[in-house]
């Protein structure tokens, strides 16, 4: 049987006074229970386990991550992409150093390997693309040749305006219709091919970039020769010159000379013998 002590006066209760509240002798509380700590609970059981441990319940799944599409703007960096450039002609380009030994660095420091150019054209390659627009720069080539109409490309310095780092087209003069003529051939054509994304030049947008050198206006001015290109482009700044097509007029073949009433009369008399 359990018995219990009386903490103020230590008497001892047990047998029947164990199940005093109170000491029997001063009428103390019985503090030993009070005070006691509570028993630590029962470890758990199978039957007391929670459903879920006990497999009743299936775990709940955890939610899976979204997957996104990478950025467009990642996508078409990857992409190879292609331009059609306003360039000076290789001998006008290798005599624009000669002329312009200040300007050589300028030069070297351009993007796209140093090619001095004016965008015509931007076009994001897909698939074969590149026998479309070799096609289609041919014809923009041709259209400017015939609005030259047997005058020489020129774009003297008066037409550009120094903007800082850039030199802008603000006034083409005559040469404007023959630009406006190639850059119309490449719009209309363009839309016919249904792939890729493509963005034509405006007229006023034509620029060209050279930081780095004051007389921009004077040195594009020098160039006595341009040509009309297709280059391939990719994220790494490289270019390769696909193909030029000059910007000249080709002299029409002279008529040959028309024969002599004389000359006449004696072919005549030779069929007839």
């Amino acid at each position: 049987m359990t018995s219990w002590t009386c903490d103020k006066c230590t008497y001892v209760h047990s047998d029947a006074e164990a199940q005093f509240l109170c000491c029997a002798i001063c009428s103390a509380p019985k503090l030993a229970e009070a005070e006691a700590p509570a028993a630590a609970p029962p470890p758990p059981t199978p039957a007391t386990r929670p459903a879920r441990e006990n497999g009743a319940v299936p775990p709940r799944p955890r939610p899976q991550p979204v997957l996104r599409p990478p950025p467009a703007k990642r996508h078409r960096a990857a992409a190879r992409k292609s331009s059609v450039y306003l360039i000076p002609s290789e001998a006008a380009h290798a005599a624009l150093k000669e002329r312009f030994p200040r300007a050589r660095k300028a030069l070297a420091a351009l993007k796209w390997g140093g090619l001095l150019h004016a965008t015509m054209l931007r076009f994001d390659d897909i698939d074969g693309a590149h026998r479309d627009l070799e096609r289609i720069a041919n014809d923009a080539s041709a259209a400017g040749v015939r609005a030259l109409n047997g005058r020489a490309f020129r774009l003297p310095a008066q037409c550009w305006d120094n903007r800082g780092g850039v030199a802008a087209l603000a006034r083409p003069g005559d040469m404007g219709a023959v630009l406006e003529a190639m850059l119309d051939t490449l719009r209309n054509a363009l839309p016919t091919m249904r792939r890729g994304a493509f963005r034509v030049h405006r007229l006023r947008d034509i620029h060209i970039t050279l930081p780095g050198y004051s007389d921009k206006a004077v040195l594009i001015g020098a160039v006595d020769a341009w040509d009309l290109a297709l280059v391939e482009t990719s994220s790494a700044k490289d270019l390769r010159v696909v193909r030029r097509w000059h910007l000249v007029c080709v002299p029409e073949p002279p008529e040959p000379p028309r024969p002599s009433a004389e000359e006449l009369r004696a072919a005549r008399l030779a069929r007839l013998t």
